[in-house]
């Protein structure tokens, strides 16, 4: 095993403890992450209600391994996973997320119908001072929140 890959190990392991992900490369069936067709029964009931609502053009901010885009993606779901780690949009790249940018989510352009923010994601925000920077990026990019 490769120490790129044990490192991934790591952070899997730390940021998603509960999916025990991590990659196989011995794994017979294609997938890895415990089969990744099984990886939507793993989660927690939140975050699989979360999941079953998206809907239309769907943004995962912080989706680190990519492990909720790759259910929404096996659902036709058209999903952009963002994470500012370039490790986590690498991981995301060879799990087999379609579509990934290493991006901020106070500088992303573009409209969307559904977006998440799983696990650990209102930590972007950082302080309580910036959470009106937050919520006027938030309108700025969620449809339904436009007054147009």
């Amino acid at each position: 095993m490769s120490h790129h890959l044990k490192y991934r190990r790591l952070r899997y392991e730390e940021n998603d403890r509960e999916h025990e992900a991590f990659d196989d490369p011995g794994s017979d069936d294609g997938h890895d992450y415990l089969g990744q067709r099984n990886e939507h029964k793993a989660m927690p009931e939140i975050e699989r209600k979360a999941l079953d609502m998206a809907t239309g053009k769907t943004l995962d901010v912080g989706a680190g391994s990519g492990c909720h885009s790759l259910v929404l993606q096996e659902k036709g779901i058209d999903v952009t996973a963002i994470d500012i780690s370039p490790l986590s949009v690498e991981t995301m790249k060879e799990r087999g997320v379609k579509k990934v940018m290493e991006q901020d989510f106070f500088t992303l352009e573009g409209q969307y119908d559904t977006i998440l923010m799983l696990m650990n994601g209102i930590g972007i925000v950082g302080t309580l001072e910036r959470l009106p920077k937050f919520s006027r990026q938030l309108v700025a990019i969620w449809k339904r929140l436009r007054l147009n």
